[in-house]
């Protein structure tokens, strides 16, 4: 089948750019090098964010049906639409529904599944992080996620579940957000016999939450309770988006994308 062909990647966006080029920015490249016969295009899915970048970097970021608009517009015929979403949640239901106003009109319009979305998603969470941060004895790592009061949130679990499957206890999984929250994963901790602990950003960047949530000496910060709770805390300063790893799951599930379905 000829024709244009386009690669869209969708991301929620961050207003911190410096991380958001290392994280979002990386995704791209990594796919844009699987799909060299495609043109990469980008949008963000937060049109807080977007006003955010504009007022503060004076940066132009499309939302996702300017992209499309663009598209039409620019004569291409083909898309495949790859989200770097960690969830079948809010932003991506919304992102479908923009999708399916353009579905039509277009030869062919594929899209991509979010970071955790199958049982296999998890296991391959579970080997990176495993591979990624190996851990002493005394040790134990808290991939923290934003969380949702949407009942995507159930991913935490399944993914949580999936540690325990491996036998990997000194994993653990906590949201900002949503459940497993800071308590829960207290207390899941207190039942390990270690002393240190890694806080990992479970995000795509490392913006808003990362600086703000997991690090910083604020009173409600993860690092500072866990602190507290008399545990040492290193933070992990990267989100997931700068893990070469992480990039080619996102290719895998780029070069797995299906039609939109009617």
């Amino acid at each position: 089948m000829k024709g244009k062909k386009a690669l869209l990647v969708v991301s929620f966006g961050s207003t911190y750019k410096k991380p958001m080029e290392a994280s979002i920015g990386a995704v791209e490249k990594a796919l844009q090098k699987a799909f060299p016969q495609e043109d990469l295009y980008r949008a963000f899915s937060s049109q807080m964010v977007i006003h955010r970048l504009k007022e503060k970097e004076n940066l132009s970021i499309r939302t996702m049906e300017e992209a499309m608009q663009d598209l039409l517009a620019k004569g291409y015929e083909q898309v495949r639409c790859q989200t770097t979403h960690l969830l079948n949640g809010v932003e991506t239901a919304r992102l479908l529904a923009v999708l399916h106003q353009y579905q039509a009109r277009f030869q062919t319009l594929q899209v991509g599944a979010p970071l955790l979305s199958t049982p296999g998603d998890m296991q391959n969470i579970v080997e990176w992080a495993i591979k990624a941060y190996p851990l002493a004895k005394d040790e134990a790592a808290v991939l923290v996620g934003h969380g949702t009061n949407h009942f995507a949130n159930a991913a935490y679990a399944a993914l949580d579940y999936a540690f325990r499957a491996k036998g990997q206890t000194a994993y653990q999984i906590g949201t900002v957000e949503g459940y497993p929250d800071m308590q829960a994963t207290l207390q899941a901790l207190q039942k390990l016999a270690i002393k240190k602990v890694w806080l990992v950003p479970l995000l795509v960047v490392a913006g808003e939450h990362a600086l703000h949530d997991i690090n910083g000496e604020k009173p409600h910060t993860w690092k500072t309770v866990l602190t507290k709770a008399g545990y040492q805390v290193k933070i992990v300063e990267k989100g997931l988006g700068e893990e070469a790893d992480i990039q080619q799951l996102f290719v895998e599930h780029a070069k797995a994308a299906t039609p939109l379905a009617k």
